[in-house]
Formats: structure tokens, C-alpha cells, sequence
């Protein structure tokens, strides 16, 4: 990704990125939590091609609008980058972990024959489940959480902007991100 023709990740400093892409009217309803605003402020925020995060001791990131930033990963050439969707995490774990775990290369850590998976993988996807990362917030804490949360971890679930958003909410957010959205396979309800 660039922002004024600079590189936010150098490749001399990247091996690979694994970049998780999320249904839009999903993200509107984390941003609104995350930052203490109104859905209509978060929708807003994703649409504002100079929005950023981080700063006050935390690493500063440029963002753009949501179709900016998606479509940035998805057409990049100066690191090798593995898209994947949140909803296909939820779905199907163990298939995306794999393929993640192998485009990281750890096969290469592995005994001749041997593949990816097993008791390891099943480690991994149960150990970062949505229910454990929630414990695990609960009794440690995460570092990420912004002080207008009560917690990070909120509900992890595809579909969850379906209890949340307005009708006009949900048809801004298509107005403004139905190409990529389309481009990325999510149904539109509106357009």
C-alpha cells in the first residue's frame, strides 16, 4: 500500500503479508466500537480516503477508505501477500490456517513427507477460536483494545451488521464500496 507514493511496508523489511479482508457492514459496526462514534461517524470514517489510526505512543496507519486499503493488498506486487476472508475463517479454520500456514512457508520446517497440519493445526485453530481469544482477553487483557471498549473481542460473527445497522446505513455503505464488494464475492442487499 501507498499513501503520496510512499510505501507503507518496504519490502527490504517485509517477507510476506497475510492480509484478513472483512465484509464491510461488519467493519462499520467494529469501527463504531472501537473509536467511541456513532455508526454514521464510522461509516463515514471508512469512506474518508485520508483516515488513519495509531499515534500517542501507538505505531501510526494509514488507511484511506476501506476500498482503498482492500484493494491495495489485493493488487500489490512489492510483497507476496495472502488474502483471506474473515468469513471463510469462520467457516472452514482448518483449510484457511493451512493454507495460511503454507504460504507462510512452515513446511519448510518440516520432516521429509510431512505435511502441514495435524495436532499442531488443530492446536493453532483451536487456540485462537473466537471463544478463547475472548477468554483470553477476559484474563489477561489485550493491548489493542481502545479505551472506549469494554472489550476487543466483541462478537467475531459474519452478519452481525444485520442487528445493527439501518437500512439507509447499510445502502451508504454498498454506495460507497459495492464495487470491491462485489469484486470480493459479498452480497449486496441494496444496489
Amino acid at each position: 500500500m501507498e499513501v503520496n507514493e510512499l510505501p507503507l511496508f518496504h519490502p527490504e523489511w517485509t517477507r510476506c503479508v497475510v492480509n484478513v479482508i472483512r465484509d464491510p457492514r461488519d467493519v462499520a459496526c467494529s469501527v463504531s466500537d472501537f473509536f467511541g462514534m456513532g455508526y454514521d461517524e464510522a461509516i463515514e470514517f471508512m469512506d474518508y480516503g485520508q483516515a488513519n489510526i495509531g499515534g500517542q505512543g501507538k505505531l501510526h496507519h494509514m488507511l484511506g477508505t476501506w476500498s482503498d486499503h482492500v484493494g491495495s493488498w489485493l493488487r500489490t506486487d512489492r510483497v507476496p501477500v495472502h488474502n483471506v476472508q474473515y468469513e471463510d475463517l469462520l467457516e472452514a479454520p482448518r483449510q484457511e490456517f493451512k493454507e495460511i500456514l503454507e504460504f507462510l512457508g512452515a513446511d519448510e520446517h518440516l520432516e521429509e513427507g510431512e505435511e502441514v497440519g495435524g495436532d499442531r493445526l488443530e492446536m493453532a485453530v483451536e487456540g485462537t477460536s473466537f471463544e478463547n481469544m475472548q477468554k483470553a482477553e477476559k484474563e489477561f487483557g489485550f493491548p489493542e483494545k481502545s479505551q472506549h471498549q469494554d472489550r476487543f473481542y466483541r462478537k467475531g460473527k459474519h452478519g452481525g451488521w444485520r442487528e445493527e445497522l439501518s437500512e439507509e446505513q447499510v445502502r451508504t455503505i454498498e454506495d460507497d464500496h459495492g464495487e470491491m464488494m462485489e469484486k470480493l464475492g459479498y452480497d449486496l442487499e441494496y444496489r
